[in-house]
């Protein structure tokens, strides 16, 4: 299971002078090619590498303080790739995993991991703290969300094993793990930017700490906005606005989409919070290529712009722009007939001039685009 928790970062502190870094590989016509860290500048429009070592570089994340990037190597280990160095260190190594994924890095710098596993034919899943020395989280893992601030998770009860269905969720410690504050069942969790309060997608909002329950309409996919004053909702066929002092409906759009469209699978604000970047699931996705629709409504006009289909979405800081990865799609493999290889490829899209611009081309994997500060 790989869930890039692009919500979660969008909510860390941006420096002035910001970089889009992504995952990117350059296929060769022979031998072993790895996906690397690859860095383009949204000032100049440059493209560089980062990295060039013999492992795979995927699903990065910036670390707190922007200057380093923390990326899973296959489902062997967590790395870190100082931006000013360039130096590579081993972070986490693990064994008989079936994949591992970063679900956030903690307040204190601590990269938090779930691994998953196989057990008696059970889907095991735990979740770790590196350091010095590893720290495993009490019970199961399922779904852990970290708050923007770091120092606390949304986790989920024991339930014996893997299932798609809602547990009961509690917030805990993220350097201990030790605190139990149990929230109900939440569904899908979305912490406020203070940290404080968290909204839950079964249909209310709870304050951290257990107390101040609050009922809303139930929500598939719900989002804050950056300054905590609004919630954003996506449910069947209308997005809406509540005022969180208020929790009055303030606006209500119809989505230009079809009858029953699936719960949006990705909703961000636009840093300025004047749009709403939505991407619900695409009439092109299929399970070897899965792919948004992005949908960007203009919160002033009341408009919607259709930009694009593709995936991880992330919009540039101070700017009307986002930047993503294109659907997949299959390639010949240059000077082979028969060896195919799959491609995809960072674009952007400028919702002034309602232009898309592709920033990668020819047979290369560009994936995970994600906004580390320098």
């Amino acid at each position: 299971m790989l869930r890039v928790l692009l919500a979660a970062l969008a909510l860390l502190p941006f420096q002035a002078q910001a970089q889009v870094i992504f995952s990117r590989r350059v296929y060769a016509q022979h031998g072993r090619s790895y996906q690397q860290l690859w860095m383009w500048n949204a000032a100049d429009g440059s493209i560089k590498p980062l990295t060039d070592s013999p492992r795979d570089h995927t699903t990065p994340v910036c670390s707190r303080d922007g200057k380093r990037v923390l990326f899973v190597s296959g489902a062997q280990g967590v790395w870190s790739f100082d931006l000013a160095t360039h130096k590579e260190r081993p972070l986490w190594t693990t064994t008989n995993a079936d994949s591992i994924e970063l679900v956030g890095v903690a307040r204190g710098g601590a990269p938090l991991i779930e691994k998953e596993w196989v057990r008696d034919t059970r889907i095991l899943s735990g979740l770790f703290a590196a350091g010095a020395r590893a720290t495993r989280f009490p019970g199961m893992n399922m779904l852990s969300v970290l708050s923007p601030d770091g120092a606390r998770l949304v986790r989920y009860k024991d339930n014996g094993g893997f299932t798609d269905k809602p547990e009961p969720a509690y917030v805990t410690d993220a350097a201990t793990g030790r605190s139990q504050v149990q929230i109900g069942r939440c569904g899908d969790v979305v912490w406020s930017p203070d940290s404080k309060r968290i909204a839950c997608s079964n249909g209310y909002v709870i304050a951290a700490n257990g107390s101040a329950r609050r009922p809303i309409a139930q929500c598939p996919s719900i989002a804050w906005s950056p300054d905590g004053k609004r919630l954003a909702c996506v449910s069947g066929e209308s997005a809406a606005i509540l005022d969180t002092s208020t929790w009055s409906e303030t606006e209500r759009v119809k989505l230009p989409t079809a009858p029953n469209q699936p719960p949006a699978d990705e909703l961000r604000w636009s840093p300025d919070e004047t749009k709403l970047l939505v991407g619900v699931n695409g009439q092109e996705t299929n399970s070897g290529s899965p792919q948004s629709d992005f949908l960007m409504l203009d919160l002033t006009s009341e408009k919607w712009t259709h930009a694009g289909s593709g995936n991880n979405a992330v919009w540039l800081p101070g700017r009307n722009e986002i930047v993503y990865s294109t659907p997949r799609d299959l390639k010949a493999l240059p000077g082979s007939s028969k060896h195919n290889v799959w491609t995809a490829h960072l674009a952007l899209f400028d919702f002034a001039t309602h232009k898309q611009t592709m920033l990668t081309s020819g047979v290369t994997n560009n994936e995970y685009p994600v906004v580390c500060g320098r």
